[in-house]
C-alpha cells in the first residue's frame, strides 16, 4: 500500500514540475490522503498502477510551446541519477470542433509499455491530465489561437519528452447584433441620408452593409451613408446589418423608408391630333410628356374646361353635335400634381353617320378542351347588318355573317373572353358587345415523372429523387406512397422527399405520382426501394450540389446532417474517399473537362458513418481557347 500511494503522489508531483513534491513523496505518510479532483476538461484520469524502483532524479529539461509556438522549458525531475524514461507520444493533432473548443488527439509511442497517463499543456502551461489519447479543450475565447503539447507519464510519474507542437485556432462562429435605429431622411430629390446605432459583437464590429430592397448599396465603417442618384417622387426603404472580421452577418435590422420629393412638371404633350369618331364623338391624340418621375394622367380641355381625364396617350369625348367645329389642348400631369404647358389646339368635325347596335346576349361555351363556340343577338342599322367580327384579346379570331361563330386550336385548362361587333355596308362599326368567357376543361393527365432513386438518410429515414413530370397545363403536385399508402404529397417544384420515422434496418419502398389542377394523375412512377442504416448511426448530409470553382477544383456544398459533433467524408465516383472536412463545403482537385460524380456522409465522434448522400457531378471550368499568332514572311 506504501509504495501504491508513492507511485500516484509521485505523478501528481511531476506533473507540476515541484521538486518539494518529489521530497514529499519520499516521505508520505502510512493513511492514503485524499483522491485528488479530475482536472478540468480532462477526458479521463491518470489511472493507478503498480509503482516502480524508486526513480533517480534528473536536472534535464524539455521544451513545450507557448500561444505564439515559442519553446518553454518544462523541468523534468530534480537532480540525482539517471533512470529510464517513458516513450514520447507521436502524431500529436489538434483541430478546432467549435467557437469555445479543440479537441487535441494522439498516438502512442511505438514501444510505450508502461505508460499510465498523460498530461497536455496549452500555451506553455497545463490543461489536463488524462489516461487515453486524446483531450477536449473546452471554454476557450472565439476567434483564439492555442498551441498544445503532450508528455507520456509512466505509474512512478517518470515523464517523457515532449510531443512537437501543433496549434489550432477557434472560430468566430457568433455573428453582431442588428443595427439598432436605422432613420432615413431624403435629402433633396435624388438623395437619401441613412444612418443607424451601433451593433454590437463578442470579437468586435469590423463594419456595416446598407440594403436596398435586398440589394448592396453600401459597405462603410462608420454608422451612416449616403445614397444618390434616386429618381424624385419613390419611396426607397432600407435595412442594415453589421459584419464582424470573420464575416459574419447579424440578422437585418428593421427597415426605415424615405420618399423623395416630386418638384419638377412633365414637359408639354405636342403634337396633338383630333379626330372625328362617328357622327357624336371625337378621338384627341398626342405624343407622350416626358417627367423625371413619370406622368400619371393627361387632361384633356375643351374651351379651357377638363373634358376627360387619360392614363393613355388618347382620349375620346361623346356626346358631340353633327357638323360642329371642336378644338382641344392637353396637358400632361404626374404623381405630385404637377402639370405641364398645354399642348395644341388640335380641332375635328365629327361627320353625319349612324353605326348599328352592339350585338347583345353574347354566350361563350367550350364546346371540348380545345374549342369555344359563341352565340348572340343581332344588331340593328338603319340600313342593315353586313356581319360580325369576334375579338379575344381585342385580335379579331372570326368573322361571320351568322350570330354563331366558333375558334378553334385552343389550349386547355384556360379562360377565353370574347367581344363581338357589328358592321354596316359603309363601314361603320358597332361598339363592342360586352365580355363573355368560357374555360376549356383540362382532360390530358400528367406524364409519369421522369425516374425516381431511393436512399438511406439516416436508422429512420429514406430520401427520394425523381425528375420532373409533363403536362399539357401544368403539374401542380407530387404524391408519394409507400407500399401502395400515401405518405405525403409536395408542391410540384420540389423533386425531393424525406420520409421519416421508419424502424432502424428495414426496407420501404416508394412510388411518385404527379398531379395537376384538374386532379388528372399521372401512372406512378416506380417502385423504388432503400433499406434504413442501423441504430447509432449518423444521419447523411442532404442536397449535396456541385459546380465548376476553377479549371482544376470542382466545389461541393451540402447541407449538415442534424447531428452535432460530425465531419462529413468526401467520396468520387471511383469509389474512394478523396477527403473529409468539418464545414459543409469541399474543393476536390480534378482534371480539367474531366466530369467526376461525388458523394458526402457524416462520420461521428466513435467513428459510426452515415450512408452516403445522393451524388452531383461536375467538371473544372474550361480553359480559356489559347489564340495563335500568324504573321507574313
Amino acid at each position: 500500500m506504501p509504495r501504491f500511494r508513492s507511485a500516484v503522489l509521485a505523478a501528481l508531483c511531476l506533473a507540476v514540475s515541484s521538486v518539494s513534491c518529489e521530497r514529499a513523496r519520499e516521505a508520505s505518510p502510512a493513511v492514503p490522503p485524499p483522491a485528488p479532483a479530475a482536472p478540468r476538461n480532462a477526458e479521463a484520469a491518470v489511472p493507478s498502477a503498480a509503482p516502480e524502483p524508486a526513480a533517480e532524479p534528473r536536472t534535464e529539461t524539455d521544451a513545450v510551446a507557448g500561444r505564439d509556438g515559442s519553446a518553454t522549458d518544462l523541468p523534468l525531475a530534480a537532480p540525482g541519477p539517471r533512470v529510464p524514461r517513458p516513450p514520447a507520444p507521436r502524431l500529436l493533432t489538434a483541430a478546432a470542433l467549435s467557437a469555445s473548443r479543440i479537441a487535441v488527439a494522439w498516438e502512442p509511442a511505438e514501444q510505450g509499455e508502461g505508460v499510465t497517463g498523460y498530461q497536455v499543456f496549452r500555451d506553455g502551461s497545463a490543461a489536463g491530465l488524462v489516461a487515453e489519447t486524446r483531450f477536449t479543450d473546452d471554454g476557450l475565447r472565439p476567434s483564439s489561437r492555442h498551441c498544445y503539447a503532450v508528455v507520456a507519464l509512466d505509474a512512478a510519474g517518470h515523464r517523457s519528452g515532449p510531443t512537437r507542437t501543433v496549434c489550432a485556432e477557434t472560430p468566430d462562429q457568433s455573428p453582431p447584433t442588428a443595427p439598432p435605429a436605422v432613420r432615413a431622411e431624403a435629402h433633396g430629390e435624388r438623395q437619401v441620408v441613412v444612418s443607424w446605432d451601433e451593433a454590437s459583437d463578442d470579437v468586435g464590429v469590423a463594419g456595416y452593409e446598407v440594403l436596398r430592397a435586398e440589394a448592396l448599396v453600401a459597405r462603410v465603417p462608420g454608422k451612416a451613408v449616403t445614397d444618390s442618384g434616386l429618381a424624385p417622387g419613390q419611396t426607397y426603404c432600407y435595412t442594415v446589418r453589421a459584419r464582424d472580421a470573420a464575416g459574419n452577418l447579424s440578422p437585418a435590422a428593421a427597415p426605415a423608408c424615405a420618399t423623395t420629393p416630386d418638384l419638377t412638371p412633365p414637359s408639354r404633350p405636342d403634337p396633338v391630333v383630333a379626330e372625328a369618331q362617328g357622327e357624336h364623338a371625337v378621338r384627341v391624340h398626342w405624343a407622350p410628356s416626358v417627367d423625371d418621375v413619370g406622368v400619371t394622367a393627361y387632361e384633356l380641355l375643351r374651351d379651357g374646361s377638363v373634358v376627360a381625364t387619360a392614363g393613355d396617350l388618347d382620349a375620346l369625348e361623346k356626346g358631340l353635335r353633327p357638323t360642329e367645329r371642336y378644338c382641344y389642348t392637353v396637358r400632361a400631369r404626374d404623381a405630385a400634381g404637377n402639370r405641364s404647358a398645354e399642348g395644341g389646339p388640335a380641332c375635328a368635325t365629327p361627320p353625319d353617320l349612324t353605326a348599328p347596335t352592339a350585338p347583345s346576349g353574347v354566350v361563350a361555351t367550350a364546346t371540348s378542351d380545345t374549342r369555344v363556340e359563341l352565340r348572340w343577338t343581332a344588331s340593328r342599322d338603319e340600313v342593315g347588318v353586313q356581319g360580325y367580327e369576334v375579338l379575344r384579346e381585342d385580335r379579331p379570331v372570326a368573322a361571320t355573317e351568322a350570330t354563331i361563330a366558333s375558334e378553334g386550336g385552343l389550349r386547355p385548362a384556360r379562360d377565353y373572353c370574347y367581344v363581338v361587333r357589328a358592321h354596316d355596308a359603309a363601314g361603320n362599326v358597332s361598339a363592342a358587345s360586352k365580355r363573355a368567357c368560357a374555360t376549356t376543361p383540362d382532360l390530358t393527365p400528367p406524364s409519369a415523372p421522369t425516374r425516381i432513386a431511393a436512399l438511406a438518410n439516416s436508422a429512420t429515414r429514406i430520401a427520394l429523387v425523381w425528375g420532373a413530370a409533363a403536362d399539357d397545363v401544368a403539374v401542380t403536385s407530387y404524391e408519394i406512397q409507400r407500399a401502395g399508402a400515401v405518405v405525403a404529397r409536395v408542391d410540384a417544384r420540389l423533386h425531393h422527399h424525406v420520409d421519416a420515422g421508419l424502424p432502424p434496418s428495414s426496407e420501404a419502398c416508394y412510388s411518385v405520382v404527379a398531379l395537376d389542377a384538374a386532379g388528372n394523375r399521372s401512372p406512378p412512377r416506380g417502385p423504388a426501394c432503400a433499406r434504413t442504416a442501423e441504430p447509432g448511426v449518423p444521419s447523411a448530409p442532404a442536397a449535396l450540389r456541385a459546380e465548376p470553382e476553377s479549371t482544376t477544383s470542382v466545389a461541393l456544398f451540402w447541407e449538415p446532417s442534424p447531428d452535432s459533433g460530425v465531419v462529413y467524408a468526401v467520396y468520387w465516383d471511383k469509389g474512394g474517399r478523396i477527403g473529409s472536412t468539418a464545414k459543409t463545403a469541399f474543393s476536390a482537385t480534378a482534371r480539367s473537362a474531366e466530369r467526376r460524380c461525388y458523394r458526402v456522409s457524416a462520420v461521428d465522434g466513435d467513428g459510426r458513418e452515415s450512408p452516403r448522400s445522393f451524388e452531383a457531378c461536375a467538371a473544372p471550368q474550361q480553359e480559356p481557347a489559347r489564340g495563335t499568332l500568324s504573321r507574313a514572311d
